[in-house]
């Protein structure tokens, strides 16, 4: 074997990390230049490609240091070489950098000549061959100016974005054999491959790179054409003017769905589909900020009612993460607009299989309990209570607590007090629903100033709320409830003796003493449960002043 010997020193830091991973040589700081010997490229390839053999992965990276033409012979070595099985502990984010998507550039383009494409490799070649047999077509009718590139070379360019697009924004289910191609359709595990529109995997992929590319027109072509999905990869059909058929685009593609397992399908034959997904083309045009993407896409799925919510749901979630309210409000006004979300009741136990409306609904349900956002609860309130009555259980919540739309109301304004939202806790108020019965304990105990100021600006009852600050030692507190007339309650003020005294706070119970009608609440059977509790809590030096009381 031809070992090479490499003319360089130890290399520093900052040329360690360039080389294991994979920075161009472009960018380099400029270094002495060492021309290799005057050999044909294919004799110094193969003395490279046998030398990978005795070299660790820094120092096959290292060989792209010696000059340009160099580096260009040692990076063909090193896709044909199985070094790159050796580097895969790299963390994520250096496995979709620059140097990989040129070695999926090589792989899908068969350059690599010793490996076969992996199944992905192939889908990945056939998203982009379909999308030059688009640009033949518009350039043979004239709609779109003749190129001067070769084919080949047009091909090798829509090959090189889409594999950008897959390195950095592709969802991988076996990323290693994503990368190095392990999964080849030679195999007799790997049951065939579904390269056209006919998957929906593959449709759903060919609308992602589209909107990637910002091809407006073809976008509109394969929308416009319908969907042609016939293999088992796809959610179940919807029903559409008296037939099923399969809508233009899924909104919801993951490997679970294109699983023919998932819908009880039986294929007639081994289908396969591929392990990567781009994510939902939605997704994609509003990460790209590609708003008449997005907007064509939503028109498309029209007729179809069960993809629409699901879609439209999705934008929500992907607005939220993005803390975008434009796409909130496109996800809801986009024509067609969405004026009343449909009365299904979603299920949160059990094993079952939940519809794509049972989905979409749970994602606006969530969104509609939980936002702190006066603008999103504005938006969602009048679409989520659209199919709602009075008196009867919210359809969202029916498999839940079972209260009716008014509980639910009280429900929420006391969810919003601990989350602090005070515009949602008055826009309820607003809209007629109970405050309930202690709306000022939970103001108090949400730690939220502007609560309890905005409660005791509606002179709601004070029972129980002397309890609270009794609990957390808050005389100042304390004091600004006795004042308010929270002391004419016994009850209350009972309750806040004892807790007061199981917590420990001896300040307070003297205050309670003083300034509150404190002394007689307790008879004697209160004192000697009172003086149990105070046992269990390991309170001894409260005992003394049950005296007092």
């Amino acid at each position: 074997m031809v070992l090479l010997k490499l003319p360089w020193g130890t290399p520093t830091c900052r040329d360690t990390m360039e080389i294991c991973h994979g920075a161009s040589t472009e960018n380099s700081p400029p270094r002495a230049s060492v021309s290799p010997p005057a050999l044909p490229v294919e004799i110094w390839q193969q003395i490279i490609l046998h030398s990978m053999a005795d070299l660790s992965v820094r120092d096959a990276f290292r060989l792209r240091l010696v000059s340009r033409d160099f580096s260009l012979m040692a990076m063909k070595a090193i896709h044909e070489s199985g070094v790159l099985r050796l580097c895969w502990h790299l963390p994520e984010g250096k496995r979709r950098n620059k140097f990989w998507v040129d070695y999926l550039t090589a792989r899908v383009m068969n350059k690599v000549l010793t490996l076969e494409p992996s199944t992905e490799h192939l889908w990945l070649k056939a998203i982009a061959e379909r999308i030059l047999e688009w640009r033949e077509e518009e350039r043979a009718r004239g709609d779109r100016p003749n190129w001067s590139m070769k084919n080949e070379d047009e091909l090798e360019n829509l090959v090189r974005q889409i594999s950008e697009f897959a390195a950095f924004q592709g969802e991988f289910s076996e990323p290693l054999n994503f990368y190095l191609g392990l999964r080849t359709c030679g195999q007799p595990s790997v049951p065939v491959l579904v390269l056209d529109e006919s998957c929906g995997l593959f449709r759903d992929a060919l609308l992602a790179v589209a909107v990637y590319l910002n091809e407006i027109t073809f976008l509109h072509d394969r929308l416009d054409a319908g969907s042609k999905v016939t293999c088992t990869h796809h959610p179940p059909l919807e029903r559409h003017k008296g037939h099923y058929r399969p809508a233009p685009f899924n909104c919801h593609p993951t490997y679970a769905n294109y699983s023919t397992e998932s819908f009880g399908n039986r294929p007639s034959k081994k289908e396969d589909a591929a392990r990567l997904t781009f994510g939902s083309p939605i997704s994609v045009a509003m990460r790209l900020r590609r708003t008449e993407c997005l907007t064509a896409l939503i028109k498309s799925l029209e007729d179809f009612p069960s993809e629409l919510l699901l879609c439209r749901a999705e934008m929500l979630r992907e607005a939220d993460r993005m803390c975008n309210m434009e796409y909130m409000h496109l996800a809801i006004e986009a024509d067609p607009p969405f004026t009343a979300c449909p009365a299904v009741r979603p299920r949160d136990y059990g094993f079952y299989d939940a519809t794509r409306k049972e989905y979409a609904v749970k994602i606006f349900r969530d969104f509609f309990n939980t936002t702190t956002f006066l603008e999103v609860f504005d938006m969602l309130y009048p679409i989520m209570t659209a199919n709602c009555q009075a008196g009867e259980v919210p359809y969202w919540d029916y498999y839940g607590s079972g209260d009716d739309f008014g509980r639910w109301g009280t429900k929420r304004m006391y969810r919003a007090i601990r989350d602090g939202s005070l515009p949602i806790v008055k826009r309820l108020v607003q809209l007629k629903f109970s405050i309930g019965p202690q709306p000022m304990v939970e103001a108090l105990e949400s730690g939220y100033d502007c609560m309890v100021e905005y409660f005791f600006s509606l002179d709601v009852r004070l029972d129980g709320a002397l309890a609270v600050p009794a609990r957390l030692g808050d005389v100042q507190m304390a004091q600004l409830l006795l004042d308010k007339g929270a002391g004419k309650n016994k009850e209350s003020v009972r309750n806040a003796v004892e807790e007061a005294m199981i917590h420990g706070n001896e300040d307070m119970v003297m205050f309670l003493i003083e300034k509150a009608p404190a002394k007689g609440l307790l008879n004697k059977k209160a004192k000697a449960n009172l003086k149990r509790v105070l046992g269990y809590e390991n309170k001894p030096d409260m005992l003394p002043l049950l005296k007092l009381l």
